[in-house]
């Protein structure tokens, strides 16, 4: 039966340095979703590698082959949060932190890099582009796609002395924003507290001004370092218009929100 909708999902899941861990828990969720109808599923920032200096190793590239593929099994595509060594076009290779988006067969079909980088990202060495780019989300329907634009944290939230990326993603037609974070916390009760509240407001704040536009946001449910947290950074859920449509609280979770195609499925030669 052909649905008029677009079941988008988040999993908020704790994000360790331990790839085996971190391959399981996208499995889970991956099963969550394919037992609750979800079309394209959204893991937080670094999901699959971690967060962590050295991460290119042999074995995150047969890492990521595993859930690919396991996406693929399960038929649900795939905004996966992961550092990455890309291999440019000129033949040289740099270090991303990325959103590699999957349509439901498996098949890589665009990548979105960090653009405004942390401390920690430059630490490990990643390297940022300015590179404008969209993925066109199949749907039930043959023509109608969503376009969507992956933001990686402060991508989002914004950096003193950068222009903000989403104004400039402003200027494009998307209809979704993925939004994968894994922002510092577990400093102070004070520190935490703040920093939750500045992130969760330049969210809504951004989803108002955006208008037309959905926002899926989702966070690691352990701290940046991978060890334990007893709360994220800001609030994972989906919002349209600076309000939240549904949210879900500290831990691991999983959430989903219907996207109807009337309001958000758009035509290839629209953009």
């Amino acid at each position: 039966m052909q649905r008029n909708f677009v079941r988008i999902a988040g999993a908020q899941i704790p994000v360790t340095h331990n790839l085996q861990e971190n391959i399981s828990e996208i499995k889970t969720a991956l099963d969550w979703a394919s037992n609750n109808g979800v079309d394209y599923l959204a893991t937080p920032e670094a999901s699959l590698s971690g967060y962590k200096e050295n991460f290119n190793t042999p074995e995150l590239i047969e890492a990521l082959g595993i859930i690919e593929k396991y996406a693929a099994s399960k038929n649900i595509g795939l905004f996966l949060g992961t550092l990455w060594e890309e291999v440019l076009f000129d033949g040289s290779q740099e270090l991303n932190n990325q959103i590699r988006v999957y349509d439901k067969r498996g098949k890589l079909i665009q990548w979105f890099v960090k653009k405004i980088l942390c401390p920690l990202d430059i630490q490990i060495g990643i390297k940022f582009n300015t590179e404008v780019k969209v993925a066109w989300l199949e749907t039930d329907n043959p023509n109608l796609f969503i376009p969507m634009a992956g933001v990686i944290c402060n991508d989002l939230y914004g950096k003193e002395g950068y222009a903000p990326v989403m104004q400039e993603l402003y200027q494009h037609k998307y209809k979704l924003y993925v939004h994968a974070t894994n922002a510092e916390r577990n400093i102070d009760a004070t520190y935490d507290s703040v920093f939750r509240e500045y992130n969760n407001a330049v969210v809504r704040l951004v989803s108002y001004l955006s208008k037309d536009r959905a926002i899926l946001t989702v966070d690691n449910s352990a701290g940046m370092d991978g060890e334990p947290s007893s709360n994220t950074s800001s609030t994972s859920g989906v919002l349209h218009e600076g309000t939240w449509l549904t949210t879900v609280p500290d831990g691991t979770q999983y959430f989903y929100h219907d996207l109807s195609l009337e309001e958000y499925g758009v035509k290839t030669d629209e953009d």
